[in-house]
């Protein structure tokens, strides 16, 4: 009966998984699509050239935040390595866009590690909010995302040469709040779900995003925790 009964909840939520993959990609999905279509093809007169811009780059952040939701419910789990490679297919894009030259460096050892959906999605948008900022603010040309393992933790970097060039433009310390109180609060609210640590701050190359957290157990997240942890 308990076998049953354990297997029927995990019926219940794949299902449940399933039709929130449907609903959000077919609705919230291809509207957003059209809407950033739209976008593309409204004349940007010189008086609103900005505010149009800066329209197609909420769109396309929008657009973003709902694939990585959409990839975290996803049946099959992937490696850490995956997951970032499929982050840095949907990113590379806006930061091309924005004169950005993404530098990859990933190390074997840490490509593999698998970790649970839930906590995944909490690296998926600690990096995100990184590019996000960095495109936003940093006036960077170059960006290095650097995933290692060290032991049984693993470190991800993502640093931009964005403080040196406004470090002799008269704005000190311009980015010292970079992405305001709440990223901050939410960087160190996610990294706490990981049990790990995260450091933000000034850098010798610029400015960097050092996130450390350790290797998962043995042991496996529930069933629902991809799940849950996509809704809230």
């Amino acid at each position: 009966y308990l076998e049953r009964r354990d297997s029927d909840r995990q019926q219940a939520v794949a299902a449940e998984r399933d039709r929130l993959l449907r609903d959000m990609h077919d609705g919230l999905g291809g509207r957003l699509v059209s809407a950033i279509a739209l976008a593309q093809q409204m004349p940007g007169s010189s008086g609103d050239g900005n505010s149009l811009r800066e329209l197609r780059m909420a769109l396309d952040d929008c657009l973003t935040e709902l694939r990585i939701t959409l990839d975290s419910l996803e049946a099959e789990q992937h490696s850490l390595g995956e997951s970032l490679a499929e982050m840095r297919f949907r990113l590379e894009p806006s930061l091309r866009a924005a004169g950005i030259r993404l530098v990859w460096n990933v190390q074997d050892d840490a490509l593999e590690a698998r970790l649970p959906a839930g906590h995944t999605l909490q690296i998926l948008r600690i990096v995100r909010e990184a590019f996000t900022n960095i495109i936003k603010h940093a006036q960077a040309t170059v960006v290095w995302l650097t995933l290692a393992r060290e032991g049984e933790t693993l470190r991800i970097t993502v640093l931009d040469n964005g403080l040196l060039q406004r470090a002799g433009s008269g704005q000190p310390g311009a980015l010292s709040l970079q992405g305001g109180k709440r990223g901050m609060a939410n960087m160190q609210r996610r990294a706490a779900i990981l049990g790990g640590q995260i450091e933000v701050g000034p850098h010798a190359e610029g400015w960097q995003v050092d996130l450390r957290f350790p290797m998962p157990s043995s042991g496996h997240a529930p069933p629902n925790a991809a799940l849950g942890s996509a809704v809230v």
